[in-house]
């Protein structure tokens, strides 16, 4: 009631005051207060794990502005071996923002397509077929049969970009396993083919 024009809809916020004195939280608003601009590279990578997306964010924008060194090492190591999955993730991100200057920098990326945890494999075939990545053809090709859905889609799109003519018969192949059940499948054999 008592909504202004344009009666469109509304945004409310519910919390629990109580859960604002909880230790994550107040540790959380901490770090979002105080920026990333002073940590240390090892204190950044320890970030990426944190169970905060927006400090995951920030750890992760800030080892990408660092530039070349220390920082994009430690961008690298975390993606391989990093300790927790959202750790790695953010890892990766990380290099997908230096791949979009320099395509090369996603190239230690493509070991992580047999990688055991398929989210990694996923991720790994989405940055490296954004960044037009030609040297990941045949494992994304190989990933088409993955057993995670996920990284079929990933893979297909990907090979939309990297893709060369004779890819039409393996993402035929998954298209007529997908059997039209699953239509995110169905989009990227499309997409991988359409490339």
């Amino acid at each position: 009631d008592g909504w202004p024009k344009p009666n469109k809809g509304r945004i409310e916020r519910i919390f629990d005051p109580q859960h604002i004195k909880d230790a994550g939280v107040v540790q959380t608003k901490k770090l979002i207060e105080a920026g990333m601009d002073g940590k240390s590279v090892a204190d950044l990578a320890g970030l990426l794990g944190y169970p905060d997306p927006r400090v995951r964010q920030a750890a992760q924008f800030e080892l990408v502005k660092r530039g070349a060194g220390p920082a994009w090492t430690t961008l690298y190591g975390v993606a391989q071996t990093g300790g927790t999955q959202q750790a790695r993730i953010h890892a990766i991100w990380g290099v997908w923002q230096l791949g979009q200057k320099d395509p090369k920098a996603v190239l230690p990326l493509v070991g992580l397509l047999s990688d055991p945890d398929a989210e990694i494999r996923a991720q790994a075939a989405r940055v490296l077929g954004d960044c037009w990545c030609i040297e990941a053809h045949d494992q994304l090709v190989g990933l088409l049969r993955d057993p995670s859905p996920r990284v079929r889609f990933f893979a297909g799109v990907a090979l939309g970009r990297v893709g060369r003519p004779d890819d039409a018969k393996p993402l035929l192949a998954m298209l007529t396993a997908n059997d039209d059940k699953d239509p995110y499948l169905r989009h990227a054999g499309v997409v991988g083919l359409q490339g």
